[in-house]
């Protein structure tokens, strides 16, 4: 099951897609159809999961690709684009580490993936397997928390009401409460999800590292990218204090302009 442990939000593709379509606050499938119009010919998105954004961007006609690690997201995609002609391809891979026999013109990582990268090492390795596979004048975009102290800080015991959603095998109500205790020396938040159905309930955990706004700048441009966009929202509002978001667009810097400040 690759990287799948028992106790990771990603158990059950059905589930996991039944959770992240109640979470309407990221109305991000508009901004990532406009990308592909502007940017597309041939896309890969990168953590692609159960195909929220991926089958969608097919549907509107583009040449796209899945990547992601966890085969029971994938297998859920696989489920739900199953029986229409659309032109995806769906990879069974790690972002910090891919090879696949092609450009694109447009590579993406949407809805906080890239938090999944823990360590420098990770998002470095990363960022050389995207540059590989950036045709000429492709574009890059990272879409990411911007990180709230406010909510980092918060103690482990304050629990949050997350999300609610149908039980996608029995139609219960299923209730998600979320809480995190965050690691100041590593920059990883620990987010545990406590799911109750009913009178049972269960336990995920997920580790998301906080990459903050100039760290991200800094770990791009010594990576050899140029930043051509930041926003704050899927609006395009620019990226500024309070947003919630790091939406950045970019492009490999060409080897002549690495002195650029």
């Amino acid at each position: 099951f690759g990287m799948t442990h028992e106790n990771s939000l990603y158990f059950d593709g059905r589930y996991y897609d039944a959770m992240v379509s109640s979470l309407d606050q990221y109305h991000d499938l508009d901004f990532y159809l406009e990308m592909a119009q502007l940017y597309g010919g041939e896309i890969l998105e990168l953590g692609s999961g159960t195909g929220r954004l991926t089958i969608p961007i097919a549907r509107a006609g583009f040449s796209i690709s899945g990547l992601d690690l966890e085969v029971r997201l994938t297998e859920q995609a696989k489920n739900k684009a199953n029986n229409e002609s659309l032109k995806i391809s769906w990879i069974e891979g790690d972002m910090t580490n891919f090879k696949l026999d092609k450009t694109f013109d447009l590579i993406f990582i949407a809805f906080n993936t890239f938090s999944h990268l823990l360590t420098r090492v990770d998002i470095e390795n990363c960022f050389k397997s995207v540059k590989k596979h950036l045709s000429e004048e492709a574009v890059f975009i990272i879409d990411t928390f911007n990180p709230s102290l406010r909510v980092l800080i918060k103690d482990s015991s304050e629990i949050r009401n997350y999300t609610t959603f149908p039980d996608p095998y029995s139609g219960e109500l299923v209730e998600v409460f979320e809480s995190n205790a965050y690691e100041s020396t590593t920059q990883i938040n620990n987010l545990t999800y406590k799911f109750k159905i009913g009178k049972k309930e269960f336990k995920k955990i997920a580790h998301c590292r906080m990459v903050f706004p100039q760290e991200m700048d800094e770990l791009l441009h010594y990576n050899g990218f140029k930043v051509l966009q930041k926003y704050g929202n899927h609006q395009k509002n620019p990226f500024k204090d309070g947003s919630y978001a790091q939406i950045i667009i970019c492009q490999k810097k060409n080897d002549y302009s690495r002195d650029e400040q």
